[in-house]
């Protein structure tokens, strides 16, 4: 589930995952975390009782400027290489 963490130090890597962790478990209807991407993770609720399947989720994106691979970072939800960042104040990154 954090794959795409594999190349940020190891106490970032955890920090990271526990933020995350924490901010699900904050949900009291979706408190566990489902589903992670380099620049998103999901909290939800599952529950199959065999006769109703139940699913439930909020998806949030890291904040900009977190590290999402080798020299790449988080903007808008969406992984960037790190130069091509906004560098001006009301430009987005390139695509």
């Amino acid at each position: 589930i954090y794959a795409a963490f594999d190349d940020l130090p190891p106490a970032c890597k955890s920090n990271l995952r526990n933020k995350k962790e924490q901010r699900c478990s904050e949900d009291l209807y979706q408190p566990r975390l489902l589903k992670v991407s380099e620049c998103e993770f999901k909290c939800g609720y599952e529950n199959d009782n065999g006769r109703l399947r139940l699913k439930t989720g909020r998806t949030y994106n890291l904040e900009d400027g977190t590290p999402c691979g080798p020299n790449k970072i988080c903007i808008d939800g969406k992984c960037i290489p790190r130069c091509s960042m906004p560098f001006v104040k009301g430009l987005r990154g390139r695509k």
